[in-house]
């Protein structure tokens, strides 16, 4: 299966590519199990949904997946840090800052999409909208964190 045809390289299909790029790079690493990342390919995927309420069930199943695959980007930051040649402070410090920066994105993440589903104008919507929303940020974090092992990488 082609997770984006090259005649639909939109920002949506190309952060599924991102998803599906560390997800790849996290099972080479020895990060995750296969069966932990079988079907993370993003919102697009829910639109085969019959109803709303299944659309719903699907963004929250790939939620779910997508949160391990987080956990497992920020345990391979953490892992580079170690590995990294810096001397024991500034690895301590860097856990540190890299600790404060998971939990500041988390908080601007809740918020962020507490106003996207706000949109919905507390409608039926609003939890599909949150769930887009934590998806969106969620690849762009783990791009980061991709990015940001690679610069501990001895």
């Amino acid at each position: 299966m082609e997770i984006c045809p090259a005649v639909a390289a939109t920002p949506e299909c190309m952060r599924r590519k991102c998803l599906w790029l560390a997800a790849v790079i996290l099972l080479a690493s020895g990060n995750l199990r296969a069966a932990e990342t079988a079907d993370v390919p993003g919102q697009a995927h829910c639109t085969d949904a019959a109803s709303a309420t299944e659309f719903r069930d699907c963004l929250e199943k790939q939620a779910r997946a997508r949160a391990v695959l987080v956990k497992a980007a920020e345990q391979a930051v953490m892992d580079a840090i170690a590995r990294s040649g810096e001397e024991a402070r500034f690895k301590s410090d860097a856990r540190a800052l890299f600790d404060a920066s998971r939990q500041m994105f988390q908080a601007h993440r809740t918020a962020a999409c507490e106003v996207a589903a706000a949109t919905a104008g507390g409608g039926t919507g609003a939890s599909r909208t949150r769930l887009i929303c934590q998806e969106e940020l969620d690849l762009d974090w783990m791009v980061y964190l991709r990015d940001l092992a690679a610069r501990f990488s001895p």
